[in-house]
């Protein structure tokens, strides 16, 4: 999915976002069917991707038709995790909390310390 660079400015969860209103969040995906009783790494890993960019493509197609994509900062890169994380408003988040494929809508934890601190 390509993210315009305003919003794909890359950041760890609990970094602060430099757009006032802004928090960040951890969007839980409900996850799809196993792929049997022991499918392979590798599969898990595809299938999980291909969730998180499909999430990713029809939130934003939503948040834009609701008028709501300019109130985020940040979309996470789709990763092999059923998880996105999002840097955006809280207005936002309760948006994306009703979403039918959402499990969970989790605030990260405040003045979290990041890996890489700013310069």
């Amino acid at each position: 999915m390509a993210i315009s660079s305003s919003h794909a400015n890359p950041r760890l969860p609990g970094e602060s976002s430099e757009r006032p209103g802004m928090q960040q969040y951890l969007v839980m995906l409900r996850e799809e069917k196993p792929l049997g009783k022991r499918p392979k790494r590798g599969d898990v890993v595809d299938q999980n991707l291909d969730l998180t960019r499909r999430f990713q493509r029809n939130l934003r197609k939503s948040l834009e038709e609701h008028g709501l994509w300019s109130q985020v900062a940040h979309m996470g890169e789709p990763m092999a995790f059923p998880l996105v994380t999002l840097s955006c408003t809280p207005e936002v988040a309760d948006f994306v909390a009703k979403l039918p494929d959402v499990e969970e809508v989790v605030q990260d934890s405040e003045g979290l310390q990041t890996a890489c601190p700013p310069p």
